[in-house]
């Protein structure tokens, strides 16, 4: 029935559509004043109020609206969608099922019921509400991206993308199925393509803070770190207090070595949003690289009490707890952060390496080859599965892994940008000159030399790059034709590989070239006899402590584990008719005179460390001494390389080069091998050190 505050609604449904809505509402005052129960005034009133966030004043007139014509399905609808902005969601779905049993066939009313279902968890009866809305309305572009939304949060990738292909399909120019499009194509992998995506969409919506953000993300994904950075920012110009482009910008920042400027945007994303889980998870990689391990496990424990089923957090609570040592306890959470998301692959991996570390090795194995099954291209992942299977005696398959060592983050900074291709024995080098380039520690370049002799039957020139302080030790090593110092200027050469490649280039095992395969220089060596003199007693060289490296943090950590106090050697002073010779140098050096200040028992140690002027004067102090006794460093390398007897302390977790650890290794035949009973018990390695040495001395004594 027809009133006089007809003509006003009609006008302020006019001025409504062509978004004018303070002169709507103005109407819609208007026509109530003149009829208080006009039904449509009442109900699109109530939508304005909606539109301009006045959400209870819309609720409100909507339910006014609904006393006087309660079977109109777009009021129950539009009341519903208040009701979501609300939280009331249960009084929402109501309210849709209420609009669906007077028209089946009102799509809208179907898109509101998934809306309210997703919000209380029941995402797969959402999903067949959107579907029904989509058969209602197939060319409606919103609800084909509210399908593709519930079927991205069911893990059904590839389905969601068809959903938001066919989203642009009715709408080429909807702004946010490029978005959520780009997001589901960066959780594929496929990067590039999310790149495109995420800026169409920028190009579409305008310069929105969550456009930025995912051109963010996906290039820190990319690793195009600065241009990450760069959009961040720009996300955050655009809504300053946006939490989430925050704590991004704190990933990017911690990637790019910057932590205490990460740990501050994530201090500043959590202040703006105090649950905001992402932040709290990703500042604990930030935490430890600072050296706050008791702060990174309270940023853990607080992801987890916003959310228990969060398998992020589980996950970095395993790296706390890894590096507190607590191996056990990362692989529980490890387990845990598995259970809740089964393809979380860096999960498998940190679990993975912390078997490693307890020494079950087949457990190990398992879980980094569950993990690649998910990331098949995890460099990371890779790395420590080649160093299980090394470590395992799987030589073969583990050098083939070890070259994953060159993508990893550890290896970032020694990698090199030769031009020259890579040779690992594809072809032969008759005519090319091949340049062989350390790449790792001294140790390893000690240790992996012995292959180069090899590399004559292949013919060819070869030129070898080794660190500061080897050239003359290793120049007259067979089979070189030029050395070079790193830093120094390279002569032309055709092809280069790493030296710790070539056993995977020449098919060898550590038996290949059986020590001694360097020798002391003989006029070092003669100096040095002069210089220690006649020996009386046994002559044993200690070295207790690795180089320490702080700006490697994997390294650095593994070095804690590795050098032991010279405070814990003290049972061997004891042992009578040896002549103790101290090799250490660096930082560890100091401890022998802040022992000799207390106790004068340290004084029995010669300290010939000062004397020693670069790897040839090393090489020929040890070529005096009958053995070395040493942690795992370049000395028990080079003690093994001379032929010189070497008794090297491992820890628990030995390094994947001495397979078990204890007993003989086929790397060195004058070496033998001591590791601890548990992780960090020194005395286990000690005990039987010391029962050797005495046996030893005695058989000298005796003759």
């Amino acid at each position: 029935m027809d009133t006089s505050a007809d003509p006003l609604v009609a006008q302020g449904l006019a001025l409504h559509q062509s978004g004018r809505l303070a002169e709507a509402e103005k109407h819609y005052r208007l026509a109530l004043a003149q009829d208080p129960r006009h039904f449509s005034a009442l109900h699109l009133l109530g939508v304005v109020c909606l539109q301009t966030g006045r959400l209870d004043d819309g609720v409100d007139h909507l339910q006014q609206a609904l006393l006087i014509r309660p079977d109109v399905p777009a009021a129950c609808t539009d009341l519903g969608t208040a009701l979501i902005r609300l939280n009331r969601f249960e009084e929402a779905l109501s309210l849709c099922e209420r609009a669906i049993r007077i028209d089946p066939l009102y799509g809208p009313a179907f898109g509101n019921r998934g809306g309210a279902l997703v919000q209380l968890g029941r995402s797969e009866d959402a999903l067949e509400a959107y579907r029904r809305q989509v058969e209602i309305d197939p060319a409606n572009a919103r609800a084909h991206l509210n399908v593709g939304t519930v079927l991205r949060s069911l893990g059904r990738l590839e389905d969601a993308l068809d959903s938001f292909d066919r989203a642009l399909a009715a709408a080429p120019d909807f702004a946010d199925a490029f978005r959520y499009r780009g997001v589901t194509l960066f959780d594929l992998g496929r990067l590039e393509e999310a790149l495109e995506s995420h800026s169409q969409a920028i190009v579409l919506g305008g310069a929105s803070a969550q456009g930025y953000l995912g051109l963010g993300t996906t290039l820190l994904g990319l690793r195009r770190l600065d241009d990450a950075l760069l959009f961040l920012d720009e996300a955050i110009q655009a809504q300053p207090t946006f939490s989430q482009a925050h704590s991004y910008r704190g990933v990017v920042l911690a990637e790019l070595d910057r932590p205490e400027e990460a740990l501050d945007a994530f201090s500043r994303a959590i202040a703006l949003d105090p649950g905001n889980v992402h932040a709290f998870c990703n500042q604990v990689g930030t935490l430890l690289a600072l050296g706050r391990p008791g702060q990174a496990l309270a940023s853990c424990e607080t992801a987890l009490t916003l959310d228990p089923d969060h398998a992020e957090a589980h996950h970095n609570k395993a790296a706390v707890l890894y590096e507190l040592r607590d191996l056990e306890g990362a692989v529980a959470c490890c387990n845990r952060a598995i259970a809740l998301k089964p393809t979380l692959a860096e999960a498998y991996n940190a679990r993975g390496v912390a078997l490693f570390e307890l020494r079950r090795l087949p457990d190990a194995i398992a879980s980094l080859e569950a993990g690649l099954v998910h990331a098949p291209g995890d460099a990371e992942a890779r790395h420590h599965l080649a160093m299980v299977r090394l470590a395992n005696g799987e030589l073969r398959p583990g050098w083939a892994l070890y070259e994953s060592r060159r993508e990893t983050r550890q290896f970032a900074r020694m990698r090199r940008s030769l031009a020259q291709p890579l040779w690992l024995g594809q072809h032969t080098l008759a005519g090319r000159t091949l340049l062989v380039h350390a790449e790792q520690g001294l140790g390893d370049t000690l240790q992996f030399c012995r292959y180069v002799p090899r590399l004559a039957d292949r013919g060819g020139r070869i030129v070898l790059e080794v660190q500061p302080g080897l050239a003359p030790l290793l120049a007259g090593l067979a089979g070189v034709d030029h050395i070079v110092t790193r830093g120094e200027p390279l002569p032309p050469f055709d092809v280069q590989v790493p030296l710790m490649s070539l056993p995977l280039a020449l098919d060898a095992g550590p038996e290949s070239l059986s020590s001694p395969y360097l020798v002391a220089d003989p006029a070092r060596t003669a100096a040095w006899a002069r210089r220690l003199g006649p020996a009386h007693d046994l002559r044993v060289g200690l070295v207790w402590g690795g180089g320490t490296r702080p700006d490697d943090r994997v390294a650095h950590l593994t070095d804690l584990r590795r050098s032991l106090p010279l405070s814990a050697l003290r049972p061997l002073l004891e042992v009578p008719g040896i002549q103790f010779h101290s090799l250490q140098l660096g930082p560890p050096a100091q401890q022998l005179a802040d022992l000799r200040a207390r106790e004068a028992i340290w004084g029995s140690i010669r300290d010939v460390a000062p004397d020693l002027q670069d790897f040839s004067d090393t090489a020929a102090a040890m070529a005096q001494l009958d053995l070395v006794i040493t942690c795992d460093t370049a000395a028990a390398h080079l003690a093994g390389a001379l032929g010189v007897p070497v008794w090297i302390l491992n820890r628990f977790d030995a390094c994947w080069r001495w397979f078990g650890g204890d007993g003989a290794t086929p790397w060195y035949p004058s070496a033998k091998l001591f590791r601890q009973a548990q992780p960090g018990d020194w005395d286990s390695v000690i005990a039987p050190v010391k029962a050797d040495l005495q046996h030893l001395s005695a058989a000298r004594l005796g003759d």
